[in-house]
Protein backbone atom coordinates (compact mmCIF):
# COMPACT_ATOMS: atom_id res chain seq x y z
CA UNK A 1 0.00 0.00 0.00
CA UNK A 2 1.38 3.40 -0.99
CA UNK A 3 0.88 5.97 1.74
CA UNK A 4 1.96 8.89 -0.40
CA UNK A 5 5.68 8.36 0.06
CA UNK A 6 8.24 7.90 -2.66
CA UNK A 7 11.00 5.36 -2.32
CA UNK A 8 14.31 5.78 -4.07
CA UNK A 9 17.40 3.65 -3.92
CA UNK A 10 20.65 4.72 -2.34
CA UNK A 11 22.29 4.23 -5.71
CA UNK A 12 19.86 6.74 -7.25
CA UNK A 13 20.64 9.29 -4.53
CA UNK A 14 24.36 8.84 -5.20
CA UNK A 15 23.79 9.22 -8.96
CA UNK A 16 21.82 12.41 -8.40
CA UNK A 17 24.58 13.73 -6.12
CA UNK A 18 27.10 13.00 -8.88
CA UNK A 19 24.89 14.88 -11.36
CA UNK A 20 24.96 17.89 -9.04
CA UNK A 21 28.75 17.65 -8.87
CA UNK A 22 29.00 17.39 -12.67
CA UNK A 23 26.81 20.49 -13.07
CA UNK A 24 29.08 22.40 -10.69
CA UNK A 25 32.12 21.39 -12.76
CA UNK A 26 30.39 22.50 -15.98
CA UNK A 27 29.44 25.83 -14.39
CA UNK A 28 33.03 26.33 -13.29
CA UNK A 29 34.38 25.57 -16.77
CA UNK A 30 31.97 28.05 -18.36
CA UNK A 31 32.86 30.70 -15.80
CA UNK A 32 36.58 30.11 -16.38
CA UNK A 33 36.05 30.60 -20.14
CA UNK A 34 34.16 33.83 -19.50
CA UNK A 35 36.92 34.99 -17.14
CA UNK A 36 39.58 34.33 -19.79
CA UNK A 37 37.56 36.28 -22.36
CA UNK A 38 36.97 39.10 -19.88
CA UNK A 39 40.67 39.35 -19.10
CA UNK A 40 41.49 39.51 -22.80
CA UNK A 41 38.81 42.15 -23.43
CA UNK A 42 39.99 44.34 -20.58
CA UNK A 43 43.69 44.03 -21.34
CA UNK A 44 45.12 47.57 -21.23
CA UNK A 45 46.89 46.87 -24.52
CA UNK A 46 43.61 46.08 -26.33
CA UNK A 47 40.95 48.20 -24.60
CA UNK A 48 41.33 51.53 -22.91
CA UNK A 49 39.25 53.72 -20.70
CA UNK A 50 36.99 53.72 -17.72
CA UNK A 51 34.41 51.44 -19.34
CA UNK A 52 36.85 48.53 -19.44
CA UNK A 53 37.87 49.09 -15.84
CA UNK A 54 34.24 49.32 -14.69
CA UNK A 55 33.39 46.14 -16.57
CA UNK A 56 36.29 44.29 -14.99
CA UNK A 57 35.32 45.56 -11.53
CA UNK A 58 31.78 44.27 -11.92
CA UNK A 59 33.06 40.96 -13.21
CA UNK A 60 35.33 40.62 -10.17
CA UNK A 61 32.30 41.17 -7.92
CA UNK A 62 30.45 38.46 -9.83
CA UNK A 63 33.42 36.12 -9.47
CA UNK A 64 33.35 36.27 -5.67
CA UNK A 65 29.61 35.51 -5.65
CA UNK A 66 30.06 32.72 -8.17
CA UNK A 67 32.73 31.07 -6.05
CA UNK A 68 30.37 31.21 -3.08
CA UNK A 69 27.60 29.54 -5.11
CA UNK A 70 29.81 26.78 -6.45
CA UNK A 71 31.16 26.17 -2.96
CA UNK A 72 27.60 25.71 -1.69
CA UNK A 73 26.82 23.33 -4.53
CA UNK A 74 29.88 21.28 -3.59
CA UNK A 75 28.75 21.27 0.05
CA UNK A 76 25.30 20.05 -1.03
CA UNK A 77 26.87 17.27 -3.09
CA UNK A 78 29.02 16.18 -0.13
CA UNK A 79 26.07 16.29 2.27
CA UNK A 80 23.79 14.24 0.03
CA UNK A 81 26.47 11.67 -0.66
CA UNK A 82 27.54 11.35 2.99
CA UNK A 83 23.95 11.00 4.17
CA UNK A 84 23.15 8.38 1.56
CA UNK A 85 26.23 6.36 2.45
CA UNK A 86 25.63 6.64 6.21
CA UNK A 87 21.96 5.72 5.92
CA UNK A 88 22.74 2.79 3.66
CA UNK A 89 25.41 1.52 6.08
CA UNK A 90 23.02 1.85 9.03
CA UNK A 91 20.30 -0.01 7.16
CA UNK A 92 22.68 -2.81 6.19
CA UNK A 93 23.83 -3.11 9.81
CA UNK A 94 20.25 -3.29 11.05
CA UNK A 95 19.39 -5.94 8.47
CA UNK A 96 22.39 -8.02 9.56
CA UNK A 97 21.43 -7.69 13.23
CA UNK A 98 17.84 -8.68 12.46
CA UNK A 99 19.06 -11.71 10.53
CA UNK A 100 21.33 -12.72 13.43
CA UNK A 101 18.34 -12.56 15.78
CA UNK A 102 16.35 -14.92 13.58
CA UNK A 103 19.15 -17.51 13.50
Amino acid sequence: MNNGTTRITYERVKQDANTISDCKKTMQAIFDDVKTTMNQATDPNSTEGKVAEAMKGRFNQLESRFQSYTSRIEQLYNLILANAEATEATEQKQEAQAENLSN
